[in-house]
């Protein structure tokens, strides 16, 4: 649990910064200088779209987390037993993931967060 707690947010700052590389080369390719770049994403992203990426994240890694540890404890006997876990496992955590999410868009609604 404590691994996917902590896995979760690194593994999404780590894409976030290549997602901003990425659209940085991508800009420049299509000749848009950096600094048209630069503050066109400083005035698009403010420090509470991080944060609150990094909280859903938080979450998302302890939802799959939990959800393979419930599997993996329910788990018989043999090869077969391991593998309908395992897609259990993964099942539940796609359905657990939309409704953490579904329960994070409302807060956010709500709160403007």
């Amino acid at each position: 649990m404590l691994a996917g707690i902590l896995v979760a947010p690194i593994l999404t700052l780590f894409a976030d910064i290549v997602s901003v590389i990425a659209s940085m080369l991508t800009m420049l390719i299509y000749g848009i200088p950096f600094i048209n770049f630069y503050n066109g994403m400083i005035s698009a992203v403010d420090v509470e779209d991080v944060l609150s990426g990094l909280v859903k994240a938080t979450m998302f890694g302890v939802v799959v987390s939990a959800m393979g540890c419930l599997r993996g404890m329910q788990t018989g006997t043999g090869a077969a037993a391991v593998g309908i876990s395992a897609t259990r496992a993964v099942v539940s955590s796609i359905v657990m993931i939309v409704i953490v999410d579904g329960i994070f868009a409302v807060i956010s609604y709500k709160t403007g967060f």
